[in-house]
């Protein structure tokens, strides 16, 4: 066989390579954007529960039911300046702090996105933060005495009729098994406990699965179809114009390369189909 047909040949088996690949891998994007679709439409089927439970607390947050506020004007102090050392004093010598924070940081988060009109996908990482708030607050209220002794109760009854309207609705938005109930830092921590495990929890899993990249094996596919390209049809065609002198070893280079290509593709096709 000379030279030239053996390029030919090259040509032709790259070119039937890349045909038959390329639908198997924009089937593969597409399914893998599909799933990802999915995935995101049922996160935001539970983000305006998810949304209710933040801009509850937010309003929750508003309410002036903290005893020591000479210890959380000094720890909102220390945030201001960044004082990390300071931070984890007060917190070790204020222990009801650690839950002020979760608070805190639950109604920033709240007010920053609402502020600015942000409508976004939360991450697994931040989903998993809230988890951790909202448990925090309903093992904080629910379990440890010693929080609530820090905290003004009575300034729940002391509410105005317009805000409590207002939270009362925020909490319907949540759940109707809430409505009627009086408003307490009790019911803040059911209801914390509640998205928890039944909201935030789901939400988490979701948003691990949405954020899993396209598969590494379609990658790899992919690049071997790019070598396949270039060393399989673009050289050999410019083979194709010079004489047979120059090209006899760039032609046995490229056919170990072609053979390196489809050994590759099959592995990685019996990987992918799992047969291998």
């Amino acid at each position: 066989m000379d030279l030239n047909t053996l390029l030919s040949s090259i040509i032709a088996a790259a070119s039937i390579i890349i045909a038959v690949s390329i639908p198997f891998l924009i089937d593969s994007f597409t399914d893998y954007n599909r799933k990802r679709n999915l995935l995101l439409s049922e996160m935001k089927a539970s983000y305006h529960i998810f949304n209710s439970y933040r801009e509850l607390i937010y309003n929750i947050s508003q309410i002036d039911f903290w005893k020591n506020r000479t210890a959380i004007n000094n720890y909102n102090t220390a945030i201001l300046k960044g004082d990390k050392k300071e931070i984890s004093i007060l917190i070790d010598n204020n222990e009801f702090l650690s839950l002020y924070q979760v608070f805190k940081y639950i109604s920033d988060q709240y007010s920053y996105d609402a502020l600015n009109n942000r409508k976004r996908i939360f991450t697994y990482n931040e989903l998993l933060k809230y988890q951790n708030c909202a448990n925090k607050i309903w093992y904080a209220i629910d379990c440890h005495t010693d929080f609530k002794a820090e905290m003004n109760i009575g300034s729940f009854e002391e509410i105005n009729e317009y805000k409590l309207k207002k939270i009362k609705k925020i909490i319907s938005k949540i759940s109707s098994d809430y409505e009627g109930e009086k408003l307490s830092i009790d019911l803040i921590a059911n209801i914390s406990g509640e998205m928890e495990t039944t909201i935030i929890d789901n939400l988490s899993d979701l948003a691990l699965q949405y954020e899993q990249p396209l598969k590494p094996i379609i990658k790899i596919f992919y690049g071997v179809l790019w070598i396949s390209l270039v060393f399989g049809v673009i050289v050999p065609l410019f083979l194709l114009l010079f004489t047979p002198n120059f090209i006899f070893i760039t032609t046995v280079i490229v056919v170990f390369i072609m053979i390196i290509c489809l050994t590759v593709i099959m592995y990685f096709t019996g990987k992918y189909i799992g047969i291998i």
